[in-house]
C-alpha cells in the first residue's frame, strides 16, 4: 500500500483482510503511519478465527470525488465477522466536497451517515464503539444498534462527545470506567 494519500491501497487492504480471515490463528493486521486511500470496501467473513486486530496508526482517506461513495451507501464495511477489534487510526471521508454541494441546493448524493454499528438483539455483551484510553473523541451521526452499550467509556477515556445525532439501538451508553477513583478523576477533569 501507498502511504501519499494518492495512490489507491484497496487492494492491499483487502489482501491483508483476506490473510488475516483466513489464518487459523488470532492475527493482528498493521496499518503503519501514513495516509492511505481507500476505495468503497467490504471486509467480508466468516472467517477461521474469532481474534482479528485491525492496528491502525495511520489515516484512512476516502476518495474526493463524494459521486464515487455517494450511491453505495457505504464506505467501509465488516460483515459477518465475529471477535474483530478495530483500534486507533483516523478516518477521512473527505466530506467538505459534499457539504458545499448540500449547501448550494444541488440535487447531491446522501453521503455517508457517520459509522454504522449493526449487531442482532441477540449478541451477547456485545459494545458498539468502546472508547478507552483516549481523549477527545467526537463521536457524530453515528447510528449504533447493539444489544449492550452503543458507546462504552472505559479506562481513561476524557473528553469524549457523543452527538445527539447519534441513533442507539438496543443498548445504551455507560460504563464511565471501572472503578469510583476513575470516575471521580474523570469528572474533576472536566470541571
Amino acid at each position: 500500500a501507498k502511504q501519499d494519500g494518492k495512490t489507491d491501497s484497496t487492494k492491499s487492504f483487502l489482501s491483508a483482510w483476506a490473510a488475516a480471515c483466513g489464518s487459523p490463528r488470532p492475527v493482528t493486521v498493521y496499518v503503519p503511519p501514513g495516509r492511505y486511500l481507500i476505495q468503497q470496501v467490504h471486509f467480508r467473513g466468516a472467517c477461521q478465527n474469532n481474534a482479528i486486530v485491525n492496528r491502525i496508526d495511520s489515516t484512512l482517506v476516502a476518495p474526493s470525488d463524494y459521486n464515487v461513495l455517494g450511491s453505495v451507501g457505504n464506505w467501509i464495511l465488516f460483515e459477518g465477522v465475529n471477535g474483530v477489534t478495530i483500534g486507533g487510526g483516523i478516518l477521512d471521508g473527505q466530506g467538505t466536497g459534499l457539504w458545499a454541494c448540500k449547501t448550494s441546493s444541488k440535487l447531491c448524493p446522501n453521503g455517508a451517515m457517520g459509522v454504522k454499528v449493526l449487531a442482532s438483539g441477540t449478541s451477547p455483551n456485545t459494545d458498539g464503539i468502546h472508547v478507552q484510553l483516549s481523549s477527545g473523541v467526537t463521536i457524530l451521526r453515528s447510528k449504533i444498534s447493539t444489544d449492550h452499550k452503543t458507546v462504552a467509556l472505559k479506562d481513561k477515556s476524557f473528553g469524549v462527545v457523543v452527538s445527539p445525532k447519534t441513533i442507539c439501538g438496543f443498548g445504551n451508553i455507560g460504563s464511565l470506567g471501572k472503578d469510583l477513583q476513575e470516575v471521580l478523576e474523570y469528572f474533576n477533569k472536566i470541571k
